[in-house]
């Protein structure tokens, strides 16, 4: 390599690059030296406030650091057997479970109420005690202009004294039952009727609710047409709530009675026009003495009668 040659007689200083007295750090002779954070040249590249070169900034949930494996928060509380988050509470039972629902983008317009919806109808489905459902989270995914497919993880958790009250032993039984009632209502889909809440029913009542016994929840699975009618109810003997599950094939008007042993007629559970399909409504008979009851069922010529013992 030939030597560069100032002037006549003198050669480029050692150390140097050139007769200007530049030196090469790295990135060409006279060119500014490796920069930026990851120190290459021309970089302008700078560390972020968690000292990540070009790193997104503090983003994680705990400011420069995720939540430690086995904690649930970033001041080292643990989950309670509850599911709760430094809780000290302890459950008989607790699951975590989704379920995938095809829905119209209507039902969706208050989330607050959907989910609300949605723990009302399992805790009808399971005959679980009130407020043992909570929905945690709501995901969709827009299917159509009109539909939505929504993914929905939700929690059960009883004490033990909840779980005396239902009519199942064991978490295993209460997932057995969990797992029908999700498959039925990803095949079906399903529908929330409230009786005298809703505009279209004979009863209605603008200041009911179903939080305040003015009202009938009626929960519907909208599944495959059935082939026959069907009337039933779950738990019986019960304490007390009971679910009557009935079926009708074709359209039409759905009466539901309760009556007493003398035949006096004590509560009207169901009088609205129904499309086939499968449903469910519960009658509460707290505020009734222990003994034997009936449950009437009318739908066009079909007529079926139930006998109940509630038990407290």
């Amino acid at each position: 390599m030939k030597a560069e040659f100032c002037f006549v007689i003198l050669a480029v200083v050692p150390g140097e690059c050139d007769c200007a007295g530049n030196v090469n750090l790295g990135c060409g002779c006279g060119e500014d030296a490796p920069s930026g954070c990851d120190e290459t040249c021309g970089s302008i590249l700078e560390n972020d406030l968690c000292g990540v070169c070009d790193g997104p900034g503090s983003t994680y949930e705990c400011g420069c650091a995720d939540i430690p494996a086995g904690e649930c928060d970033c001041v080292g509380n643990v989950w309670d057997e509850c599911g709760v988050c430094g809780g000290e509470s302890s459950c008989a039972v607790y699951i975590e479970s989704s379920v995938t629902i095809n829905v119209d983008e209507s039902d969706l317009a208050d989330l607050e109420t959907f989910a609300e919806n949605l723990e009302a109808f399992i805790e009808t489905a399971l005959d679980l005690p009130q407020g043992t459902v909570e929905v945690i989270s709501i995901d969709g995914t827009e299917l159509s202009r009109s539909a939505t497919e929504i993914e929905v993880e939700f929690t059960i958790t009883l004490t033990e004294v909840e779980l005396a009250m239902t009519n199942f032993n064991s978490v295993n039984d209460i997932i057995a039952v969990l797992e029908m009632v999700e498959t039925e209502i990803e095949v079906g889909g399903i529908e929330f009727i409230y009786g005298c809440t809703d505009s279209g029913a004979d009863n209605y009542d603008e200041n009911a609710t179903i939080d305040n016994d003015t009202c009938t929840y009626l929960a519907i699975y909208q599944s495959e047409k059935p082939e026959d009618y069907y009337l039933y109810t779950y738990p019986n003997p019960f304490n007390p709530i009971t679910s009557i599950l009935f079926s009708i094939p074709q359209m039409g008007i759905v009466s539901i009675k309760a009556y007493d042993i003398m035949g006096r007629e004590l509560k009207t559970l169901s009088n609205r026009n129904l499309n086939p399909g499968n449903y469910s409504v519960n009658w509460d008979a707290s505020g009734y003495p222990s003994g034997v009851y009936f449950v009437k069922m009318v739908s066009g010529e079909y007529i079926s009668t139930q006998k109940l013992m509630l038990v407290k």
